[in-house]
């Protein structure tokens, strides 16, 4: 859980385009009994971002 704790999205922008970075928690999580929990956390932050036109 640790890997939540802060969870970071960095939105940059360079010629009128902008990059979000997103450290997923489950890359960092190894085996830990929270990987489900991270992976439920993980889709919701990629479909917020497709949501809002990233790819």
């Amino acid at each position: 859980m640790m890997a939540l704790c802060p969870l970071k999205i960095m939105l940059l922008e360079k010629n009128g385009k902008t990059t979000a970075l997103f450290v997923r928690p489950t890359a960092l999580s190894g085996e830990s009994p929270a990987k489900k929990t991270l992976s439920i956390v993980e889709r919701k932050v990629k479909m917020a971002l497709k949501a809002a036109g990233f790819r």
